[in-house]
């Protein structure tokens, strides 16, 4: 439920109340949620995309192809800064750059497609993209595996790993979990950032009991274990806000 009438900004209410989904609702206003309630939202897409940047202009100049993914790329968001970066236009391709973005909400494909035309943006999974046939230079996942059931998890970096080309990196963006006995001490800090961005105390508890069966969070400990079981030998952490951050990972290779 969405309730536009109560201040600046758009008061959500999810569908259903105890299962949080990315549905036609969700899309209409996702920018604007994300930016609101993701701390370092637009500072971690810019770092992310400057790194992204320095890892494929040396195959550019060599006139190279490069591909891309992104996954769960909701509105296309990592693509339009992207795009912004290299000064295109979003319906123009960038020169030797191949982009896919996959999200399994048809509502968000929409949106995206019609933000970066120039994308070929399909409504897929994460289970979907060995299917691709492609190997990548660069794959983009932000905030993306927190909503990953965990008997999933495993097969999902097994198909990050085998679609990245050696050599690649993966951008990874996440909510965490945080050890006692400090996790009561930064989930209460991460409800004030909310308020302080025009989020009700309502909004917030409706929200948190919707996740509470849509969301299973990691310690970032236990993400690096997993991604250096599927072959990701290196990682370095971009940037953080509390128990959300962004690393890079390269493939062995």
């Amino acid at each position: 439920m969405l309730d536009k009438t109560k201040g600046p900004e758009p008061i959500h209410y999810p569908a259903n109340p105890k299962h949080f989904e990315f549905d036609a609702e969700v899309a209409d206003i996702f920018d604007n949620m994300a930016q609101r309630s993701i701390p370092m939202y637009d500072e971690a897409r810019r770092i992310s995309v400057a790194v992204v940047m320095e890892h494929i202009t040396p195959k550019l100049r060599a006139g190279q192809q490069v591909d891309i993914l992104d996954v769960g790329c909701s509105t296309n968001t990592f693509f339009k800064t992207l795009w912004d970066y290299n000064g295109t236009d979003y319906d123009k391709e960038i020169q030797n750059i191949r982009a896919v973005a996959i999200d399994p909400s048809l509502h968000m494909t929409d949106k995206a497609a019609a933000k970066v035309p120039a994308v070929f943006t399909l409504c897929r999974s994460i289970q979907d993209i060995p299917r691709l046939n492609l190997k990548f230079d660069v794959i983009n996942m932000a905030y993306v595996m927190q909503f990953v059931p965990r008997s999933q998890r495993m097969s999902a970096f097994m198909a990050l790993s085998v679609a990245l080309k050696p050599g690649g990196i993966l951008i990874f963006s996440a909510k965490e979990t945080v050890p006692q006995p400090y996790a009561v001490v930064l989930a209460r800090q991460y409800i004030q950032f909310r308020l302080e961005n025009g989020y009700t105390i309502e909004e917030i508890e409706a929200k948190t009991l919707a996740l509470q069966d849509a969301m299973w969070t990691d310690t970032q400990s236990a993400t690096l274990t997993c991604l250096y079981s599927y072959s990701f030998v290196a990682h370095q952490e971009l940037c953080r806000w509390m128990q959300f951050s962004t690393i890079v990972a390269t493939k062995q290779g």
